[in-house]
Parts: structure tokens; C-alpha cells; sequence
């Protein structure tokens, strides 16, 4: 295990052309079947004069509502539903985005969790830790194997995704460790809605489940190997009732409309790409990360009915490895910011003007 650098609670800007620091190495970790990202490519930082994407910047100019979701005067509704007109769907920020580094050292992290209580769940080698905004760390369980996803869920429990062992457990805030499902086939991306649905993507087994609010550690398949390749990231909408689903190495995020029973569908499909976390804001435009030698983040803005608006923009590129993004959330965070972070083990923060679509 290597020392742990510790950002300032003033975060420090990244900008100007930076060097990447882990040539060849996995950036966002070891996926299965053997994929290797990161690719050693040279970044750029999205500092004030980055290029996005090597030339791909998009989103010049003043940006267009994203999502154009916002309800005059009204307010959030009960399952993630339309926000208030001045949330900023209709003044997001134009890409490059400058971002900054939140903490750094957290090895193995290939996903983040924020707890809403002024914690960040990561990884530090086989530590899973707490850390607050300053940044402090408090050991949770000392010894877990290599994960993918993690999330909380409503009652305050942790689900961690180990793929190696095929299975799900559940983290109480003492640390208790217990296994919520097994049997899967690699899981990788979780995400428990504000209806208490549990959905899961299992990378090895190609294939997207849904596992009951009421709680039951049974799954049941709502994609099949026929549209899902290598899924990774997850995501409903819940006010449009829509799934969205990364295959990694197409590149695509594909989407299901949950109220009829249609397949899933490619929405977006970003070329030279391996999509791996995504997540959402409250006008309903999708964030997704490129794991392999790009290290960016994307966004892909969806109108007032939810459809495509444009083609993905690149907000950031990052120095090293990146694979999963979660809007901050709790006492010290920036609620209007992604956090995104990799194997590699550096967090970085990404203003993006707008708050994260409402979670559990």
C-alpha cells in the first residue's frame, strides 16, 4: 500500500496540460475478461485552456437547458421527478469544465459512495474506509476483496459488488459485513433507486437484473445477453421510467422504457470509448465516464420528453485513470459537482452546474 496524499479542503485546480502519471496502468481497475484501460495516453487536465477529448470539445457557447426538465415553481416529486425552475437545466456550464482534485491515494477505488451524512465511501488498497470532506479517513472493514459498484442504500446500509466472488454484501455502519446476493456473474454497477428497486449489471454474465424493493435477494433478468455486452453502468430515471445501461466495450449506453415491454436500445454511442459508471441530474441529462486511454467524462443531454439532445461532450479529461462518477452529497460536499475516481486512486471534483438527480 502505498502513502496516502491528502488534498486541502481548498481544492486545488487542475489546468494547463498535464502529464499522465500511470502509463499502462488499469485506470478504474481490472475488468473481466482481461480489458486493460487507462492505455498510458498522455491527458490533458481540464484546466481553463484544455482540450476535451483531443479536439472533441463540444458545447461551446452558451449551453442549452439539458434536459429541459425544470417545472416552473415546482418541486421535486416522489421518485426523482421534475425540480424547480431554477435548479440550472437551462445554464449548465460549457465543456471543458476545470476540475479539481478532491483526495488522492485511494487505490483499488473503481467506484465511490456517498452516504448523505458528510461521508464518501472508497477504497485504499483492500481498506474500505470512510472520508469525510476535510478529507479524513475512518477504517470501515479492513480487509475487503477487489470491487466494482457501491452504493447506499435507504435504510444506510453499503452494497459492494465483489466480482471475483460473484457476489453482493450489505455494510452496516459498524462495519458488519453479510452477503445481500450471490451466485451473480461478475456484478459490477449497483443502483438502488428512490423506489427501493435494486438494479444491477453483471459484467461477466452479460445481462442487467432487477432485485425487489421489498428486499429479496432474488433477481430477475430484464436484460439478456442479446442487448447487454459487458455491462457496467446503471442508472433508472425514475420520473420517465427509463433504464440506462452501459455495454463497455461498445461504447454504447443503451436504454429500456420500463413501462412497456420492449428491448433495450442503443441511446448513445461514443466511438473509441469503454463506457464503464454513469449518473444522472435532476433535468435528466446522463454523465458517463470513459475508462480506457481517454479518462473523460461525458455528458448527454436528454430534452423536457426525454430524448437526445446533440451528440456527447466531453467535459473533462483527467490525468489518470477514472471509471465510476457520483454527484457529492452531504455536509462538506459539493452537491453540484461529480466526483470521479479510478483505480489509480485519485478523486477528482467536476462543477457541472447542477444538482444529481434525487437518490436513496
Amino acid at each position: 500500500m502505498r502513502p496516502t496524499c491528502v488534498a486541502s479542503l481548498l481544492l486545488m485546480a487542475c489546468s494547463g496540460p498535464v502529464a499522465s502519471d500511470d502509463a499502462g496502468t488499469a485506470g478504474g481497475g481490472a475488468t473481466a475478461g482481461g480489458s486493460t484501460a487507462g492505455g498510458g495516453e498522455t491527458a490533458t487536465a481540464g484546466g481553463a485552456n484544455a482540450t476535451a477529448g483531443g479536439g472533441a470539445t463540444a458545447g461551446g457557447g452558451a449551453a442549452t437547458a439539458g434536459g429541459g426538465g425544470a417545472a416552473a415553481g415546482g418541486s421535486a416529486t416522489a421518485g426523482g421527478g421534475m425540480v424547480a425552475a431554477d435548479a440550472g437545466c437551462g445554464s449548465l456550464p460549457s465543456a471543458p469544465i476545470t476540475f479539481t482534485t478532491f483526495t488522492m491515494g485511494q487505490t483499488g477505488s473503481e467506484d465511490l459512495a456517498f452516504d448523505g451524512k458528510g461521508h464518501v465511501a472508497l477504497r485504499r488498497g483492500m481498506l474500505l474506509e470512510l472520508v469525510d470532506s476535510t478529507p479524513t479517513r475512518s477504517p470501515l472493514v479492513a480487509s475487503l476483496p477487489s470491487s466494482f459498484g457501491m452504493r447506499f442504500r435507504a435504510d444506510g446500509t453499503l452494497l459492494v459488488a465483489l466480482p471475483g466472488d460473484g457476489r453482493i454484501v450489505a455494510v452496516t455502519d459498524a462495519g458488519v459485513v453479510s452477503n445481500f446476493a450471490t451466485g451473480l456473474s461478475s456484478p459490477n454497477g449497483v443502483y438502488p433507486d428512490v423506489d427501493g428497486t435494486l438494479w444491477v449489471t453483471e459484467f461477466g454474465g452479460n445481462r442487467v437484473v432487477r432485485f425487489p424493493s421489498d428486499g429479496g435477494n432474488q433477481p430477475t433478468t430484464v436484460v439478456g445477453p442479446a442487448q447487454a455486452s459487458s455491462p457496467n453502468g446503471v442508472v433508472r430515471d425514475a420520473q420517465k421510467n427509463d433504464l440506462f445501461f452501459t455495454n463497455y466495450s461498445a461504447g454504447t449506453v443503451l436504454r429500456l422504457d420500463l413501462d412497456t415491454a420492449g428491448t433495450a436500445a442503443a441511446f448513445e454511442t461514443i466511438a473509441g470509448t469503454s463506457l464503464d459508471g454513469m449518473t444522472m441530474d435532476v433535468c435528466g441529462n446522463l454523465y458517463v465516464v470513459d475508462q480506457s486511454g481517454g479518462r473523460r467524462l461525458y455528458r448527454i443531454r436528454r430534452d423536457a420528453t426525454g430524448a437526445k439532445v446533440g451528440s456527447a461532450e466531453v467535459l473533462a479529461t483527467f490525468p489518470t485513470g477514472v471509471a465510476n462518477p457520483q454527484f457529492g452529497r452531504g455536509a462538506g460536499f459539493q452537491p453540484q459537482s461529480i466526483y470521479v475516481v479510478g483505480t489509480p486512486g485519485t478523486v477528482y471534483a467536476v462543477p457541472v452546474g447542477v444538482e444529481g438527480a434525487p437518490i436513496p
